[in-house]
């Protein structure tokens, strides 16, 4: 909301005095205000004298190119010295650059308490990704109780991730505290949010085991089943499992509100264009929208088919309802698209495709030329290579998504490229 004039102007006043706390509120206003490029030398200053809120605002304007030059070893300066000073919000950010390992080493135990922290402090995201960690172990009672606390603390904050996914709970009888919610209330939270319905996703039910010891160790999170090879040529693999119900019920949550109507690479242009050979809504997880648990999950992703998850480009998710699919066609690029999108990364190396749903009727993936189906079931994956053994765009790597004739399709996609894509 844009301040009335007589009160930008006290700010400004103050902010001539020089003190931090008045460089940092006059500088957060021009923000609100959409004058971010007025901002940033109140801002640089209240960071230079030590505000570590104005380094957390730097390190995120450098971390992911907003009004200002995309730089992430500056942006990790800025965060570090705000951390120091005990940001919650710098120690969050700080735990997401780890999980790719280009700036900051992928020592999942220092991101476990870099994540702790933020958690502790009330930061949402955090909070929703332990929730997530601890969910994940439906045989202990203790981390299931400690994940739907987290849940429940994070729908209290208006998050309606967290009251999606504990509607979700409440609706498959997977709650194991004695607290009682009031489902309505979760249901209008999540809509009011912009969350899809959930398709029905049957989780893994919650018995006790021996072990109930709570331990917050993410290389947990990265285990995944093996793939398992179905054609060589194309190369095609498939496993179960690598996503769990939750894992699907968190990406859906995240994406719905952002769904958009599915394009396609032009070949005639560098960009990318609407077509009738595509009739699917989806959202890509640009790095902006991209959270620590997302990040996780994909790093999980990558690591399954043998990849570096920082190869991926974002992450895309995507909705098929009654009578939508995707008509025969191959992932590579072509050149002219490869030219504009990074082409140091190279090309589209792999597919891979998660299903964050059943399907009542229709919605296979279908590949032409081993005539294989895939049948979609939520928490299946499957990963084809586009290119062949000399490195070149393989023309039998052909697929489709069938129809969807009842229900619909939930799908996220990954799209690996042969070198690294991402900046962090």
């Amino acid at each position: 909301m844009a301040a009335h004039p007589d009160h930008l102007d006290d700010l400004r006043r103050e902010a001539a005095n020089g003190t931090p706390d008045a460089l940092y509120a006059f500088a957060k206003q021009l923000i609100a205000d959409g004058e971010p490029a007025q901002a940033h030398a109140p801002l640089r200053a209240a960071a230079q004298a030590g505000h570590a809120g104005a380094q957390v605002e730097l390190g995120r304007a450098r971390l992911y190119g907003v009004d200002a030059d995309l730089d992430v070893p500056q942006a990790v300066e800025w965060l570090q010295r705000a951390e120091r000073a005990g940001h919650p919000g710098a120690s969050y950010l700080l735990a997401l650059i780890a999980l790719g390992g280009i700036a900051l080493d992928r020592d999942l135990e220092a991101t476990g308490h870099r994540l702790l922290a933020a958690a502790k402090a009330g930061l949402v995201p955090a909070v929703r990704a332990l929730a997530m960690h601890f969910g994940r172990d439906r045989t202990n009672v203790a981390a299931m109780r400690q994940s739907e606390a987290l849940l429940a603390q994070g729908a209290a904050q208006h998050d309606g991730v967290c009251a999606a996914l504990l509607a979700e709970r409440i609706r498959h009888g997977e709650l194991v505290g004695d607290a009682r919610y009031a489902l309505d209330a979760l249901d209008r939270l999540a809509r009011s949010a912009g969350i899809h319905s959930m398709p029905s996703l049957d989780g893994t039910p919650v018995v006790a085991g021996t072990d109930n010891r709570l331990q917050l160790d993410l290389e947990s999170s990265l285990r995944a089943p093996t793939f398992v090879a179905c054609s060589h040529a194309p190369r095609i693999a498939i496993v179960d499992g690598l996503l769990s119900a939750e894992d699907c019920r968190y990406i859906i949550a995240m994406g719905s509100p952002h769904l958009i109507r599915s394009r396609v690479a032009d070949p005639d242009s560098e960009g990318w264009i609407q077509h009738p050979a595509r009739t699917s809504d989806d959202t890509a997880f640009g790095p902006v929208l991209e959270d620590f648990y997302l990040r996780l999950l994909q790093l999980r992703m990558a690591a399954a088919i043998g990849m570096e998850f920082t190869c991926a480009e974002p992450m895309v998710m995507l909705h098929y309802g009654p009578g939508q699919e995707y008509f025969p066609h191959r992932d590579y690029l072509p050149p002219e698209t490869l030219a504009a999108n990074q082409p140091e990364a190279g090309q589209r190396a792999i597919t891979l495709l998660c299903y964050l749903s059943e399907v009542e009727a229709g919605g296979q993936t279908i590949f032409p030329k081993p005539n294989h189906i895939v049948t979609p079931r939520a928490g299946r994956a499957v990963a084809f290579w586009n290119l062949d053994d000399e490195g070149r765009p393989d023309a039998d790597s052909l697929h489709a998504g069938l129809p969807v004739q009842r229900g619909e399709k939930w799908l996220a996609t990954l799209w690996l490229r042969e070198r690294r894509h991402r900046s962090f």
